[in-house]
């Protein structure tokens, strides 16, 4: 096994219990958690989860497939969240409305649920020089394509963290 192979199965591991927390969150804060805000400058917990897979999309259409970045998209990005607006579309889930509002936590999990396995689809059928290859895209650049990978890794931790204490918060404040 190459060194790049073992550090993507290494990845998939943390991006396998990420997701499962970040879909138990879901379930344990259902849907009176998902469009209440803490705070007016906080985002809502269905605002995280769609932030999420649109970084999940991004990643799966543009780092691992072979769709160029649309023309609108900046060169350089910091983040995802300057991708997305209402309404928030990703394959047949629709996560946010045209007003912002989420989706339930039952669409929400499935969207994360198909999200999650197209990554781990495509990265199973990478080859080892896919691996090693160099990305010249908005995140990482330079970077071999494991490394922009720790990065999502790195991006669901922090989300998983913050939607749990979100979805926590809004318990004890309702």
């Amino acid at each position: 096994m190459s060194a790049e192979r073992a550090a993507i199965e290494s990845l998939l591991t943390w991006l396998n219990r990420y997701a499962e927390a970040l879909n138990e969150a879901l379930k344990k804060g259902g849907e009176a958690s998902l469009d209440q805000r803490l705070h007016p400058d906080l985002p809502t917990v269905g605002e995280i989860m769609a932030h999420v897979m649109v970084t999940e999309d991004l990643y799966v259409r543009y780092v691992l497939g072979e769709q160029n970045l649309p023309p609108e998209a900046p060169r350089e990005m910091w983040s995802t969240w300057e991708l997305q607006a209402a309404p928030v579309v990703i394959g047949e889930h629709t996560l946010l409305d045209a007003q912002g509002r989420s989706a339930s936590a039952e669409v929400l999990i499935a969207a994360h649920r198909q999200s999650h396995h197209n990554i781990v689809g495509r990265l199973a059928g990478a080859t080892d020089a896919n691996l090693g290859s160099f990305y010249d895209g908005p995140y990482n650049r330079g970077d071999i394509l494991a490394g922009v990978l720790a990065v999502l890794i790195a991006h669901e931790a922090y989300h998983v963290c913050e939607v749990r204490t979100l979805v926590t918060m809004l318990g004890k404040a309702g």
